[in-house]
């Protein structure tokens, strides 16, 4: 009977300290925020499809900075963009490292990729990554770009052809894959085909010949990353209770195994380069990585150290991840709102046929300013990252008087900033030409790729893949609605979001 006792004293003091803790204001300066229960915080307030949207209505309450508890995680939401800058550009020591997490280690193999990795750790990475991108000139990506584009427009000629409905997951998915593997490995897939269950039975007979060459495989590791971003896209409770990580660290390492395999996947090409790896003539982007981080078998035979390998094989995992998930939900957004508004695609069609040419290439960019007005547009309108990726408040501190606790998660509500009429006029309205005003607080306000010193180092990539595949998509097809209604723009919140599965009629335009 003593036992029981004790056991509810115990329960009964933690969830009283909890509550206390969550709810009480530490200064005069302390944020404010909704009531937390004890053990979930807020959980069980922002559980839902939308919690950004819910962000949304706590902001009105609450103003452009407010906190929230995750669990036992002190949160703080910020839609500000003047705040944003000061923690993140100014104030990037205090502000500079990722949330450590079980979900977090797990995904990033104990935090060795550039993504999630904190400290001197991911200057390391940072410093390696961004000196072999300076060399990419080397891999000829524009022809690589250029011939997957070719691929991708035959795709589109096909279902013209076909006059089939048009479902562009599956083939956006394999572009951006492709693009990436071709970069990142030397390996690229074939784009024939009018209908994705045509298009893999094609790869399992004629390309299936080597490494991850083959359509079996890219379906596996398309399938992989679904999965793997299915699992980060939910938040676990796990997470952010403190007296249930070290549990939910043991069913991740027994449960959650799509990573593994991505991970084996990176492997076995790193292991093929490892071989015929010469310093003297890089074939992509993993050689070029190999040659930072001093692979140099020719001179002393000497072997990459262990956590090198790990720290490659994290980045290629990134680059894999990224492309396939943000790069590639950006051009099926663009798709689909192409589609539903035949007078921004017309404008921008008008625009790119002005050029006389029969392709489109990066250098026409400057002539394209429309175009480029319409990618800005959708990456706005339809934000790939709700809240980016949280960063970790290193010490106590005050931003615009505000007081920041020690180990705070920091989380940007990027629809708070990109739907707010004081930065972007009419926000609710789909329209490329607000960033056609040089004046207009809309570019100042638009950082799709996140803040300096921690944005995206592929971001160049990023945007040379949206240019190179819209304009030339425009220049040579029609879009539109299948049956004339608009397609559902609801988007499916995760990790990143993208739209619900659609269909549209592809019309050739000679």
């Amino acid at each position: 009977m003593n036992l029981i006792n004790t056991a509810l004293f115990i329960i009964i003091y933690y969830l009283v300290f909890s509550l206390i803790k969550k709810n009480k204001k530490r200064n005069e300066n302390s944020l404010n925020g909704p009531f937390a229960l004890p053990i979930l915080g807020n959980a069980l307030q922002l559980y839902g499809d939308k919690p950004h949207y819910k962000m949304d209505e706590l902001k009105k309450k609450y103003g452009s900075i407010f906190r929230v508890y995750m669990g036992d995680l002190e949160t703080v939401v910020i839609s500000d963009w003047e705040i944003v800058k000061e923690m993140f550009s100014k104030n990037f020591d205090k502000f500079g490292d990722r949330v450590k997490a079980p979900t977090t280690k797990h995904f990033s193999n104990n935090y060795n990729n550039l993504t999630l990795s904190h400290g001197d750790n991911w200057l390391e990475i940072k410093e390696f990554l961004t000196n072999a991108l300076k060399k990419t000139k080397l891999i000829c990506f524009n022809q690589l770009l250029d011939d997957q584009v070719t691929q991708l427009l035959q795709v589109f000629n096909n279902y013209a052809d076909a006059k089939e409905p048009f479902e562009p997951r599956y083939f956006i998915q394999r572009f951006s894959l492709n693009i990436i593997f071709k970069f990142c490995f030397n390996q690229d897939f074939s784009f024939d085909g009018i209908s994705k269950k045509y298009d893999q039975s094609i790869n399992k007979t004629e390309v299936g010949k080597h490494g991850v060459g083959n359509g079996k495989r890219l379906t596996e590791l398309l399938e992989l990353i679904d999965v793997v971003f299915e699992e980060l896209a939910v938040n676990h409770l796990g997470d952010f209770v403190d007296i249930l990580k070290p549990f939910f660290s043991l069913y991740l390492k027994y449960k959650s195994t799509s990573i593994y395999e991505i991970r084996n996947i990176i492997m076995e090409e790193y292991q093929k380069h490892k071989e015929s790896f010469d310093s003297e003539k890089p074939r992509d982007l993993l050689d070029l990585l190999l040659q930072e981080f001093e692979y140099n078998i020719e001179n002393d035979g000497s072997k990459c150290p262990k956590k090198n390998v790990e720290k490659i094989v994290g980045i290629l995992i990134d680059m894999l991840m990224g492309a396939v998930d943000t790069t590639g939900s950006s051009l099926e957004w663009c798709i689909l709102l192409l589609a539903n508004y035949p007078e921004v695609q017309e404008k921008a069609f008008n625009e790119v046929k002005s050029l006389n040419k029969d392709r489109i290439n990066l250098c026409d960019r400057s002539s394209t300013i429309y175009v480029n007005a319409l990618i800005k547009e959708v990456l706005r309108y339809k934000f790939i990252s709700p809240f980016g990726i949280p960063r970790s408040c290193s010490e106590d501190c005050y931003i615009q008087g505000h007081h920041i606790p020690q180990g705070a998660q920091i989380i940007i509500h990027f629809r708070g900033i990109y739907f707010n009429e004081e930065f972007f006029q009419n926000p609710l309205d789909f329209d490329p030409s607000r960033f056609l005003l040089n004046n207009d607080s809309s570019n100042t306000q638009f950082v799709p790729f996140g803040i300096p010193k921690r944005n995206c180092p592929g971001q160049s990539i990023a945007m040379d893949e949206l240019y190179a595949s819209i304009s030339n998509i425009l220049l040579n097809f029609k879009i539109t609605t299948v049956d004339s209604a608009q397609i559902d723009e609801t988007e499916v919140f995760g990790l990143t979001s993208h739209p619900n599965l659609f269909n549209v009629k592809i019309e050739k335009r000679n």
